[in-house]
């Protein structure tokens, strides 16, 4: 029972189930990104190039969404109220008011979106990650509280959060093709005793590909794919008497922030990982599950015709049981723990949310009923799903989309009806 929980947090599903659709094979390979950017910009449109970015542009507040420059730019010196502003690789926003203040001109904008912005566009990239260091690791929790990584080496790096009853430890070691990930989620019960939930393992280099088509100020396609989504992780349950945590413990962590430059905009892709544990589990009770996970699939999704679609496959992956397996108790016990990972979450100029999140997720539990019919049983999901919301285009269209879901039982015993 707790399984299904628990997967349909990570799920997040709605009630639209259209089935997801092949995505179309990748022509790419190359390192190095490519992208392309063919704007015409509404004639509402103030656009400040990079040439005049360079030599007039300050700073800018992005909580405020205020914009500084030198005085001397007379192209932001005549901007008015209602204006759409946007800076070369700085940001964008409608205007709201401007003062001189001395040297500087400071202009006050409020969010806008891209539909407002840009009329006509013909907007991609294919942007390969990979782990080489170039991309400092920070954990930002979900209230935006950065917590920071120590460094262990030049390329490796932990922390430790405080959540509730809870001890989030991470540790990440970038190592270019892949980064080696630790995650273990403790419990502290007495002194000595711990309920730990852990993942260990290797997520290795990938590359995320996107296709924006606008016309006449509406948006016509948007294509997010991420294709070679490859990892080979271990996940464990081993708790005794952890008492009732069946209130969805939760926690997104950002692991990297990894900037996409497309023409004047920046794309920043969270990568991250979320992660829940739903468990009951007696004074007199334990669990113990062990599962291996491997996988190569592929997740995104496809807006075309009025339409949101999943796009991916879970394709070759999969989940084997480990050393031991077995939750029992002289009452009902469950344990549940997930984690979707990694999970892709995408921003314009890392504050307007462009693609809320994009995942693979992998869930394991344990549960055993007393009574008439006694019943130990294990299980493993392996979980595709994507969360798509097209407000910054303009449109109200706000979709949850599963791609895949895995099943498999590791073990039944007893009498299970």
């Amino acid at each position: 029972m707790l399984l299904s929980i628990a997967a349909g947090l990570l799920i997040v599903l709605t009630a639209c189930t259209d089935d997801p659709v092949a995505p179309v094979p990748s022509t790419g390979g190359t390192e190095q990104p490519t992208s392309t950017y063919e704007v015409e910009y509404t004639s509402e449109t103030v656009f400040i190039d990079s040439a005049s970015t360079a030599n007039t542009f300050l700073s800018v507040d992005t909580s405020g969404r205020i914009f500084t420059f030198r005085k001397s730019n007379t192209t932001v010196a005549q901007l008015k109220a209602g204006d759409q502003l946007l800076v070369f690789r700085k940001g964008m926003g409608q205007v709201a008011s401007t003062s001189t203040q001395g040297e500087k001109i400071v202009v006050t904008t409020t969010s806008t979106t891209l539909n407002k912005v840009i009329k006509n566009a013909n907007i991609n990239w294919e942007y390969p990650v990979s782990f080489d260091g170039s991309f400092v690791p920070q954990a930002i929790d979900r209230k935006g509280v950065a917590h920071i990584m120590t460094p262990k080496t030049p390329d490796s790096f932990e922390t430790e959060i405080e959540w509730g009853d809870f001890t989030y430890k991470i540790n990440w070691k970038m190592q270019g093709d892949n980064a080696q990930v630790e995650i273990h989620v403790e419990k502290k019960i007495f002194e000595a005793l711990r309920a730990r939930y852990s993942m260990v393992g290797t997520l290795n280099k990938f590359k995320t590909t996107t296709n924006i088509r606008m016309q006449d100020g509406q948006l016509v396609k948007y294509e997010l794919s991420n294709p070679n989504l490859k990892g080979q992780f271990k996940l464990s349950v081993n708790c005794a008497g952890s008492g009732n945590d069946a209130v969805n413990l939760e926690l997104p962590v950002t692991l990297i922030k990894v900037p996409i430059t497309v023409g004047a905009l920046v794309v920043v892709m969270d990568v991250r990982v979320q992660v829940v544990v739903n468990s009951v589990v007696p004074a007199d009770g334990s669990s113990l599950i062990n599962v291996d996970f491997a996988y190569e699939s592929s997740t995104g999704f496809s807006y075309e015709g009025g339409q949101i679609k999943g796009l991916g496959s879970s394709g070759t992956y999969e989940m084997n049981k480990g050393t031991a397996t077995q939750t029992g108790a002289s009452t009902p016990v469950a344990a549940t723990f997930g984690l979707g990972f990694p999970r892709l979450e995408f921003k314009l100029f890392d504050t307007e949310v462009l693609v809320p999140w994009v995942q693979t997720a992998m869930l394991i539990g344990g549960d055993f009923v007393t009574g008439v019919h006694p019943c130990q049983q294990a299980k493993a999901q392996f979980i595709g799903a994507a969360g798509a919301d097209l407000k910054l285009f303009g449109l109200t269209l706000k979709k949850n989309v599963q791609l895949w879901n895995q099943e498999k039982i590791l073990l039944k015993a007893g009498d299970c009806r």
